[in-house]
């Protein structure tokens, strides 16, 4: 793992506690083919910096919004992320996640195309 010189050269996530329920997400650039998600529900005031060194790891919940800034530097940046969870639950009410029927959406045409193509 590389040597970082300063704190603004390692990854840094920046947490926020997740109250109440999941918020409306949408994809990067409003595209559903590209996989990364954002929310605008946020208030940066109550974001807490968590640098992680080389070697370094960190836990949160799955509904803990978290983000780091893009690597601004020539080292590479490498991530390991293991996803946990206990047994599925059954909601009363299914969850309402439009983000993620457009991006099933958005691959289920670009496969057809792919396939009339072919």
């Amino acid at each position: 793992m590389p040597k970082f010189s300063s704190i603004k050269d390692c990854w840094t996530n920046w947490i926020l506690k997740q109250k109440g329920e999941v918020r409306w997400h949408r994809h990067i650039d409003n595209d559903p083919l590209v996989h990364g998600l954002v929310t605008d529900d946020v208030d940066v005031s109550e974001a807490v910096a968590c640098p992680i060194p080389a070697g370094g790891a960190t836990f949160h919940h799955c509904r803990t919004l978290h983000y780091s800034a893009p690597n601004s530097t020539a080292a590479a940046r490498r991530a390991y992320i293991l996803v946990f969870g206990g047994p599925p639950k059954k909601l009363d009410k299914p969850a309402h996640r439009p983000w993620q029927t457009e991006e099933q959406e958005a691959l289920a045409e670009l496969e057809s195309l792919a396939a009339e193509r072919s």
